[in-house]
């Protein structure tokens, strides 16, 4: 064998070697790269199920805290003042205003069972009243949205219970105080008494609600245009005023239809 070819084959030896040693690098290289790829796959995995485990939880917990938070009472650093302890109070009517469903109908019937006792004293004393409970209203609603840091909060319910108050007023004007004893004043104040009575009653309680719940021209006005605890009740009271002129008409009409005659101012 010549030299020339020795030399060829150890060419050929040493670059297959040199072959090799690179397949060998490059299968090395491709494991290192899969090796990262698995095991970035795997760490986002197993970030996305902590993930999927701890978000569930986390709602829960937040639902939780806010089931809490609505029902703990409102602590003294939160209410800050006395003033704002009798504001809530006022402005809630005791509490009723934070009952969950419905606060502004329970309100409206506060306003209904204090109608009862109010009619009974008589005209004057009932609109005395009224006037009373809406400036206070007034005052407690300001308050209470200091506290609730909320504008006109669900849970005020003293507008409810005034507008309430204004609607019933017809039966009042119409049949005084009579329309709740065995003894009416005039005659055509009984046909108030008993089931009539109390659907009229009944109507008066619908027409505010849906009154102050559609809030149609002038309510929506007086909710938009007028701010603080005035803005508060201003509404309610336009939606009780709408009320007691839908309720003065079937109660004007029964007493007419019964007496044949309009009965007297103030039903005295």
């Amino acid at each position: 064998m010549t030299s020339t070819h020795i030399t060829s084959i150890k060419n050929k030896s040493a670059r297959n070697r040199s072959e090799a040693g690179q397949a060998h690098a490059a299968v090395h290289h491709f494991e290192a790269l899969a090796g990262v790829s698995s095991g970035q796959e795997n760490v986002n995995e197993n970030e996305n199920l902590s993930n999927v485990h701890r978000e569930p939880h986390a709602r829960i917990r937040g639902r939780q805290g806010l089931m809490e938070q609505s029902k703990a009472p409102l602590p003294v650093s939160q209410t800050g003042t006395l003033a704002g302890w009798v504001g809530v109070a006022i402005a809630t009517c005791a509490g009723v205003g934070t009952i969950p469903l419905a606060p502004g109908t329970f309100g409206a019937l506060v306003g209904v069972l204090l109608f009862i006792p109010l009619a009974r004293a008589g005209a004057v004393p009932f609109v005395i009243a009224v006037l009373v409970l809406c400036a206070l209203g007034v005052w407690a609603s300001d308050r209470a949205e200091e506290v609730f840091a909320s504008k006109d909060d669900g849970r005020i319910v003293i507008d409810e219970l005034v507008g309430q108050l204004i609607t019933l007023t017809p039966l009042l004007a119409f049949c005084g105080p009579s329309a709740f004893s065995c003894a009416p004043a005039h005659p055509e104040g009984a046909i108030l008494e008993g089931p009539v009575f109390f659907s009229l009653v009944v109507t008066g309680f619908v027409a505010f609600r849906v009154f102050d719940i559609a809030k149609p021209g002038p309510v929506r006005w007086a909710e938009r245009n007028i701010s603080g605890g005035a803005g508060v009740m201003a509404d309610d009271c336009v939606a009780g005023v709408f009320g007691a002129i839908v309720l003065a008409v079937p109660t004007f009409v029964l007493l007419t239809q019964s007496s044949g005659v309009a009965p007297a101012a103030g039903g005295y």
